[in-house]
């Protein structure tokens, strides 16, 4: 997965990670970096390899939750702005449309009444 430290950065505080820690700390916790990239930007990408088992830091906020977890940061979760959607049943606010039943004879007979 690439990797922006600037990014990563925006969820760690204090947000100072630099692209040398970042690798020391993610090869550490079981994240080894395949290739660190300087842009033109002034920032640095990070190629880190994620195993399969690990999909929870296939996004910068992942991968800063290790980060934070190995140093002495903290982790700046993100802030929620939608409120959520709360009561009633799920029926209320989806429709389940089967458009090709043939594909799949487990819905057409759930659903459609087939």
């Amino acid at each position: 997965m690439n990797c922006s430290i600037r990014w990563l950065n925006r969820y760690l505080s204090p947000g100072n990670v630099t692209a040398a820690e970042a690798d020391a700390v993610l090869t550490a916790a079981g994240f080894p970096i395949e290739e660190e990239t300087a842009l033109p930007s002034g920032d640095t990408m990070l190629d880190v390899e994620v195993t399969s088992n690990r999909g929870d830091c296939l996004s910068h906020l992942g991968l800063a939750r290790e980060v934070a977890a190995g140093t002495d940061r903290t982790l700046v979760k993100p802030a929620w702005t939608e409120p959520a959607r709360t009561g009633g049943a799920a029926a209320e606010v989806l429709t389940l449309r089967n458009e090709t039943p043939e594909v799949c004879p487990l819905l057409r007979r759930r659903w459609c009444g087939a």
